[in-house]
């Protein structure tokens, strides 16, 4: 097997593994891990489109449509008319959506608390690696579509 497929099923074994642990203790709060990764890119902008939004969370559009109506319900995220352009929506947190994200990223901060350390380094680590290697294949999609 080569390099790429190997590093493939690794990581999709590393996703899979910190999903449930991650899937776990949200859920022990009544949270799913879709509705963190909503929550956490909302609250480092100041508002962000749904297209953005799908792009940064990896969540398909038809399914983040659901999550974000569910969160508008809950009075965790609201829609507004984009400034710039009236046709666009951005997606912001609300107050108490701010309040829930923090509570939920104090319990996953605890969480790590209980990792043995050498984990958390090598997480650090392949967190950095993933970064750079997606860096590095955004610049170079050109090249390798250009080579087909």
């Amino acid at each position: 097997m080569g390099v790429i497929a190997t590093a493939a099923q690794e990581l999709a074994r590393l996703d899979r593994l910190l999903t449930d642990r991650f899937d776990h203790l949200l859920s022990v709060e009544g949270a799913s891990v879709g509705q963190w990764h909503v929550l956490d890119s909302l609250a480092k902008t100041s508002g962000i489109s749904m297209t953005k939004l799908s792009g940064d969370t990896g969540l398909t559009l038809p399914h983040l449509s659901k999550l974000v109506d569910r969160l508008v319900v809950n009075n965790l995220v609201y829609r507004r008319i984009d400034d710039a352009d009236r046709r666009r929506v951005k997606l912001l947190l609300t107050p108490r959506g701010r309040n829930v994200h923090r509570q939920l990223s104090e319990l996953l901060d605890r969480a790590e608390l209980t990792l043995p350390e050498h984990v958390v380094h090598k997480l650090h680590q392949v967190g950095s690696l993933s970064q750079e290697i997606v860096s590095s294949l955004n610049g170079s999609d050109v090249a390798v579509q250009e080579s087909r």
